[in-house]
């Protein structure tokens, strides 16, 4: 906050967070990053508050699986086979680790996978649904008080996106937020934007400089003619 936003901003957003400790609930953790998100919203810019999240987000991708993934693309060069390698990784429930990546041109295109397949899948109602889909204890803590909050916070959630892809490319990506159950969409799903570079992703074609009209006062001079 204070790099990105200032220590003013940075102040404000923290109010309250000197009463907590490893030893406050999780009801009282989810209620101040409620209120401190919306205190961000007001005191920020969206590029900023996307900032601030991503940079803070403290859930780490597991290295090891970068790793491996950015020395098989080292190797290969390519990008749309290593999506189909990552769709064969079913250890998450019997499904992909890597939420089947789907190659949409320059970009990549996410739809989270749920927390908990089995009981997203036997819920009756959305709200039992959405809490079964989520992978955020926050936001699960405060839906389940009836509570939401900003759609700021899953700035958060993209950053876990950010890891993966910045790490395997070796250059940063942008992370798009598309559909988020805080807003009230059944899923979350996101679009990583790649850098020119990566495998298949070539800069657009420059346009042709506009050519001046040459009328009879402003034709080129025939070579040799000063």
């Amino acid at each position: 906050l204070n790099r990105l936003a200032g220590e003013e901003v940075q102040e404000e957003v923290m109010a309250g967070s000197e009463g907590l400790s490893e030893g406050s609930s999780a009801e009282e953790l989810a209620s101040w990053f409620r209120g401190a998100v919306e205190r961000l919203d007001e005191l920020a810019d969206e590029e900023t508050r996307k900032r601030v999240l991503m940079d803070s987000c403290p859930d780490v991708f597991p290295e090891e699986r970068i790793r491996a993934l950015k020395a098989r693309y080292g190797e290969t060069g390519d990008l749309d086979g290593l999506i189909r390698e990552m769709h064969e990784d079913g250890s998450w429930y019997g499904l992909s680790w890597y939420e089947y990546p789907e190659r949409r041109g320059e970009s990549i295109f996410v739809r989270k996978i749920p927390f908990n397949p089995k009981g997203y899948n036997a819920a009756k109602e959305p709200e039992e649904r959405r809490l079964n889909y989520c992978h955020c204890r926050v936001v699960k803590s405060l839906m389940r008080s009836g509570e939401r909050i900003s759609p700021t916070f899953c700035f958060c959630g993209a950053n876990w996106y950010r890891q993966l892809w910045d790490g395997i490319l070796g250059k940063p990506v942008e992370i798009e937020v598309l559909k988020t159950i805080v807003r009230g969409d059944d899923t979350c799903e996101f679009l990583i934007h790649l850098p020119i570079g990566a495998s298949g992703v070539s800069p657009a074609p420059a346009a042709r400089p506009a050519q001046p009209k040459r009328g009879r006062w402003n034709r080129a001079p025939r070579k040799g003619v000063g």
